[in-house]
């Protein structure tokens, strides 16, 4: 009877420690699916990071060369204001030489 009683406390003891070893097993598969769920999420926003750093190196590059033609743009304006500005020098040194000659006719 004795050995029979110390049986089934060892028999309730291992029970008892195979319940407590179960939790603790549940509570680990737990813990790694919410890790494996983090490490998936964290995943996808660095694909979300990639894709947007991606969009906006494309942007860059875009308003780079927007720049760039409005760059040159804005040197062959100037070109062209720089021209414009010596014809139109030259042509007020033809008028004032014209209305020299103009004056100088009308006097004689």
């Amino acid at each position: 009877a004795g050995a029979r009683d110390e049986a089934r406390e060892d028999l309730r003891s291992a029970s008892a420690r195979l319940v407590d070893a179960e939790h603790h097993v549940r509570a680990k598969e737990k813990e790694l699916a919410d890790l494996l769920a983090a490490y998936q999420e964290l995943g996808l926003e660095s694909a979300r990071v990639s894709a947007t750093a991606k969009q906006l190196e494309r942007e860059v590059h875009f308003h780079q060369v927007e720049s760039s033609t409005a760059v040159e743009e804005l040197r062959m304006t100037k070109e062209v204001v720089v021209r414009v500005e010596s014809e139109n020098r030259r042509y007020v040194a033809d008028l004032q030489a014209f209305e020299l000659q103009v004056d100088s006719l009308s006097r004689d």
